[in-house]
């Protein structure tokens, strides 16, 4: 048996090492803990100071209001703005002071800063309706859309040339078209209409948009001439900014149709036809949803039952295609056969 002359105490040298690694490591975890228990602390109470110090600024600049101290609302205000950002306020919340911001500078008289408050205003819930609508969140884009509605209804500036503004108006006509409040429907479009174009030129299809649902909504309530005169001016402009057989002339195409062929004008809804037929044709591999939504909403409109129906069935069969991309449009697709069927 061979025996080591290496010093018995050497063979403890390991250990030592061993122990003295996990030791270190053990101190390591330790230390990142405790920072990390000291970090929720520190923004757990910068939180709620700063939540306290907003809702304190808010209630002091109202207060300031009804004292008359216009200036000193104004930069409450503006404090309690800052500490909302830096905590992550809710959409409601920041709409709520840059509204109250913009009733202050009208106050005092300045307009450059009171407009500049409520585009923000609306800024923030757009921002919050393209996030909404990227999630699928169909309460969420309600609610936003519910907030622009009460802007609307109160003192929110009707000059406002905000592009958030002008498409939360757009939509939220659309929710008022499919609650089957037409009248709601129409002031909404008119008000988008009306400040895409102090936008001037730059803003051409946008325009185009907020007129066609305004005429959408002026053919629902019956008013075919008013409506004709609009399509006609969106279609016109989609020629020249996009092109004749482009996909944006559907809708003012289809729904020309409709009109003329409603008036008994035969000749024109013929013409009219034939050129549908070939946008759908010409687009329908590019922009499928377009054509399906268009069919479909032609058939909601046409008196011809079987019309109706051959309208559905090739809407029906895009969205076949890919149910699950169109889920919202397959459930629209239901009710409308329902209601056809029914008729």
């Amino acid at each position: 048996i061979a025996i080591s002359d290496e010093p018995l105490e050497n063979f403890s040298e390991p250990r030592r090492k061993l122990s003295l690694g996990l030791s270190v490591r053990l101190i390591a975890l330790l230390s990142i803990v405790v920072v990390g228990i000291t970090c929720a602390f520190v923004f757990f109470f910068r939180h709620r100071d700063s939540s306290l110090g907003s809702v304190g600024n808010r209630l002091a600049a109202e207060t300031a209001l009804k004292d008359n101290r216009p200036n000193d609302a104004i930069r409450l205000y503006q404090q309690d703005l800052e500490q909302l950002k830096l905590t992550g306020g809710s959409p409601s919340q920041l709409f709520d002071v840059h509204e109250k911001l913009g009733a202050a500078y009208t106050r005092i008289g300045d307009l450059k800063h009171s407009t500049q408050a409520y585009q923000n205003a609306a800024d923030d819930l757009y921002a919050s309706f393209i996030a909404a609508d990227k999630k699928g969140d169909q309460s969420a884009k309600r609610k936003i859309l519910e907030l622009t509605a009460l802007t609307v209804k109160n003192d929110f500036p009707a000059d406002i040339r905000s592009t958030a503004a002008s498409k939360l108006l757009f939509e939220l006509a659309w929710v008022k078209v499919r609650d089957g409040d037409f009248d709601l429907a129409e002031s909404y479009f008119q008000r988008s209409l009306d400040l895409w174009k102090k936008r001037g030129v730059t803003e051409l299809r946008e325009r185009s948009r907020s007129m066609e649902g305004l005429a959408w909504t002026l053919i629902r309530k019956g008013r075919l001439n008013e409506a004709k005169e609009l399509y006609l001016q969106s279609l016109a402009t989609r020629e020249e900014i996009q092109g004749p057989m482009s996909d944006a002339c559907l809708r003012p195409v289809a729904f020309l149709y409709y009109i003329n062929q409603r008036q008994k004008n035969r000749k024109e809804s013929t013409q009219l036809r034939a050129r549908f037929e070939s946008l759908i044709e010409f687009n329908i591999q590019q922009s499928d949803r377009n054509c399906a939504d268009v069919l479909l909403a032609l058939a909601e409109l046409v008196e011809d039952k079987k019309e109706a129906a051959t309208l559905i069935d090739r809407s029906e069969k895009i969205y076949r295609a890919d149910p699950s991309r169109f889920r919202e449009n397959l459930l629209q697709l239901e009710g409308i056969k329902a209601k056809n069927a029914a008729n």
